[in-house]
């Protein structure tokens, strides 16, 4: 449902919060047609090296902080 409705729009900004390993990114960067800017927030760095992988040819910016 969510991506039916996702699909509909056009470019866009994801903001992803408690991003871990970016795997909510990783699902959600297909449903968009173009996204214009991608950030991952986190509380913890450690699993930013693996959603760095993940989400290769993705512009995505990660920040270190409390989501709450």
């Amino acid at each position: 449902m969510i991506k039916e409705k996702l699909a509909k729009r056009s470019g866009g900004k994801i903001l992803d919060v408690a991003t871990e390993a970016g795997w909510f990114i990783d699902k959600l960067k297909d449903a968009f047609r173009d996204i214009d800017e991608v950030v991952g927030i986190d509380i913890s760095d450690e699993d930013f090296e693996e959603a760095l992988q993940r989400l290769k040819g993705v512009s995505v910016s990660f920040i270190v902080m409390d989501g709450a």
